[in-house]
């Protein structure tokens, strides 16, 4: 199982998604629950997140009513998704839903302007200030250009000093991304298609080429 094999890896938590027979995001909620159980079962103390961004056909009222289904306990979703579409007052609802019912919600930012627009929406009362996590994705297309990344983070401790934040990245420089992230403080999150393909244990480490392998370099954790 791909959960067990991160946690082995060293990851502290996974993000997960569940797609149909067209390659949509599944709605199954009983599906959606027997992962989530058998991850809690194969990997006790994995912290487990339902990765709903990047929504494609599914509207905000059938993720809403996913996440009222399943009651997990994290969920990461777009901002871009469900503010573009749903009304200021059902998205207050719900994120504040969420707060109280213990889900922990990240909010998916892809550029500063998404930063300006959460802050905005904070202080407007849509989204609670409490409890803000959040994950800055970047895209780069040159090996080792980090150049997003600095100005990106910058921005956010600007807006939202006090947010818990990580980086996921694509592309080339996906890798140096992520470590420069890292030497700033956050967290990333890696794409497990990239970290998990041909297995080999070093020192420990499942670090077996992509991102999980070149991070390891980077951090001197491993010769391989």
């Amino acid at each position: 199982m791909r959960a067990v094999d991160c946690q082995r890896a060293g990851a502290s938590g996974i993000s997960f998604r569940l797609r149909d027979g067209m390659a949509q995001l599944s709605l199954d909620s009983g599906l959606w629950q027997a992962i989530m159980m058998e991850i809690g079962y194969r990997a006790p103390g994995l912290y487990v997140q339902l990765s709903l961004e990047n929504m494609s056909r599914s509207s905000p009222d059938q993720i809403r009513l996913l996440i009222n289904t399943l009651r997990p306990s994290a969920v990461s979703l777009s901002l871009r998704d469900l503010a573009s579409t749903a009304h200021a007052d059902d998205l207050g609802y719900f994120y504040h839903a969420c707060l109280e019912a213990g889900i922990a919600v990240q909010h998916v930012l892809a550029d500063h302007d998404e930063i300006a627009k959460l802050a905005w929406m904070i202080d407007d009362g849509v989204i609670p200030e409490e409890e803000l996590k959040l994950l800055l994705h970047v895209d780069s297309w040159q090996r080792d250009d980090v150049s997003h990344v600095a100005p990106f983070i910058a921005r956010l401790k600007a807006d939202l000093p006090d947010a818990d934040w990580a980086l996921s990245a694509s592309g080339p420089g996906d890798s140096a991304c992520l470590y420069a992230a890292m030497m700033l403080g956050g967290k990333v999150r890696l794409d497990s298609q990239d970290v998990i393909d041909q297995q080999a244990e070093v020192d420990g480490i499942l670090a077996n080429g992509g991102q999980l392998r070149e991070l390891v370099q980077m951090l001197g954790l491993s010769s391989v």
